[in-house]
């Protein structure tokens, strides 16, 4: 194996302890999830009280199952967590998932449960992931190793790495019911006793699946070996980093959250940025940036142009492009010519390109395909958002929706984003439409500008990192 991890992702037996026959518990959970989707392994529910869960026969100690497990997952109060571990260590298995919580989050006592749960699967070369873990998710192998009750999850490109359990559980389900992005891994990595955020680093590394890596931390416990990992990964792929704690009052927090420890934040962003790391401030900018990075190609250089039914909504744009330092694309003679050619002789077209007066003339399906085409032609365009109408289409988007996705396929080298503006309702029947098709939508041009800006910069570090090598 070339990760620890390789084992998690791909058990052939796992035992649940604590499994339960109460549906709602994460014990019942964890065995419905598994038994349910998971088809290139077996899962053994372990309670003494109990026959049976779910058809399933029930063992009452992990020496009495059939054959040694791979991975022991034990939902139990915490001081009947280290025996179990000694006795799985007894029992073959080679990983340890530890869900629940009321561990060194929860003070001293709990660091101690760790500590000891730790030595214990020292002793039989065991790896621990958690505690305080909501578990993992391998989609590309249906396993929902997890106690969330999740019906499905849509497959895709990224993976995550989440501390928080039910926070990550909060973005796996909101990323599930609202993004159409999909998700290939996802490691919920809670109080990191043994395996840490660099062990899934490694893992993702080398993950055909992982287009994008998203992380979600509060802190880590070997900041030089997690930096020293996010090296070798962003010149592969991106990684996108949400970190809370960021002041004294978070820091002060996130103790009695995940015993997480706080250092310089400053410190930490400088290092985020030598390692080529998308750091991102809030929930919003973290799902702006998956979106355009799991869907977009990198850009070719700086030069955005903006189509835009509002003049207005231009000119927000062009100010956050150069808050961002990205750059109006000056468009050819050409582009401006077939654009202003099809509008009334007194409206005069640049960049940002506002096609109201077009639409008037020519109606707004015909007036953005002109504009949207001429732009993504020119050879100076690097990027290009195009800023919607939602007003009085309250029922059904205007047909012109339907021309972008073949604008993305013919132009596949440049990025396509889409900002709505308007109707509330029309406007998510719109991004559903847009992002089931590739196509990021934003409820703002500061906010598609943000997450191309965020591209730009990561394929800055790609370019650097190419020519360094090459050097």
């Amino acid at each position: 194996m070339k990760s620890p991890l390789d084992l998690f992702v791909s058990p052939r037996t796992i035992a649940i302890v604590g499994a339960s026959r109460t549906p709602g518990r994460a014990g019942y959970v964890l065995v419905k999830n598994i038994s349910q989707h998971y088809r290139e392994g077996r899962v053994f529910p372990v309670n003494p009280a109990a026959q049976e869960i779910l058809g399933l026969p029930c063992y009452a100690h992990l020496q009495n199952l059939p054959e040694p497990p791979d991975i022991v997952v034990i939902s139990l109060p915490p001081r009947e967590t280290p025996p179990v571990i000694e006795e799985a260590g007894k029992a073959g298995a080679r990983g340890i998932i530890v869900v629940g919580s009321g561990y060194a989050e929860e003070g001293e006592e709990g660091r101690r449960l760790e500590l000891e749960m730790v030595r214990q699967a020292r002793l039989s070369g065991l790896r621990i992931l958690g505690p305080n873990t909501t578990g993992l998710l391998n989609t590309e192998k249906d396993l929902l190793l997890t106690f969330l009750d999740f019906d499905e999850v849509r497959k895709g490109s990224v993976s995550f790495i989440v501390q928080s359990g039910t926070f990550g559980g909060g973005l796996l389900e909101q990323i599930r019911s609202s993004y159409f992005f999909g998700i290939a891994k996802s490691f919920g990595m809670g109080n990191k006793c043994d395996l840490a955020d660099e062990d899934a680093l490694d893992f993702l590394e080398e993950d055909g699946q992982t287009r994008v890596v998203a992380i979600h931390m509060e802190g880590t416990k070997n900041g030089r070996a997690f930096f020293e990992k996010a090296r070798k990964v962003t010149p592969k792929k991106p990684v996108v980093l949400l970190k809370s704690g960021r002041t004294p009052l978070g820091a002060r927090a996130m103790l009695s959250h995940t015993a997480s420890l706080a250092g310089n934040d400053d410190l930490f962003t400088a290092a985020c940025r030598q390692a080529g790391i998308m750091r991102v401030e809030s929930i919003e900018e973290f799902f702006d940036a998956l979106k355009i990075f799991a869907t977009q190609p990198l850009l070719g250089g700086r030069r955005v142009a903006i189509v835009t039914f509002s003049g207005a909504a231009g000119v927000m744009g062009a100010d956050v492009l150069y808050e961002e330092d990205l750059a109006l694309a000056s468009l050819t003679p050409e582009t401006i010519h077939s654009v202003q050619e099809a509008g009334p002789a007194w409206h005069r077209i640049g960049n940002p390109v506002d096609i109201w007066p077009t639409e008037m003339e020519i109606g707004n399906e015909r007036a953005y395909e002109l504009a949207t085409r001429a732009a993504l032609k020119d050879p100076g365009v690097d990027a290009l958002i195009i800023v919607h109408s939602a007003m009085g289409e309250s029922k059904t988007p205007f047909k012109g929706f339907t021309l972008f996705p073949k604008f993305k396929d013919e132009f596949p080298s440049k990025p396509l984003l889409s900002v709505l503006h308007g109707n509330c309702q029309f406007m998510e029947r719109a991004r559903v439409f847009l992002e089931s098709n590739g196509i990021p939508a934003y409820p703002s041009i500061d906010r598609a500008v943000r997450a191309l800006s965020h591209l730009y910069r990561y394929t800055l570090h790609r370019e650097t990192h190419e020519r360094g090598k090459g050097s």
